[in-house]
């Protein structure tokens, strides 16, 4: 029996930065647009990836965060709950 490792990850608020070091910290590869899952993980993307705040907007981090998203979702790497 095959086991999988869910890597929930919410509340982004179109933060490239913080997707990039929480990835990083999960074991996460970045290659291109994308971030490869560590064997045996997949990401679950839990609602507000965009809707920065005023006090934190980052230029780019919608878009990047976005591509990266659609990207893992694509090929399996991720599952997205809209919220």
């Amino acid at each position: 029996m095959r086991t999988e490792t869910l890597d929930f990850i919410g509340d982004l608020h179109g933060r490239f930065t913080k997707l990039v070091r929480l990835m990083d910290r999960l074991g996460y590869r970045r290659v291109g647009d994308r971030f490869v899952p560590p064997e045996g993980h997949r990401a679950v993307f839990l609602g507000d990836l965009i809707d920065p705040k005023l006090d934190y907007a980052e230029p780019g981090g919608v878009r990047a965060i976005l591509r990266a998203v659609k990207a893992m979702a694509d090929r399996g790497d991720a599952l997205v709950i809209l919220g």
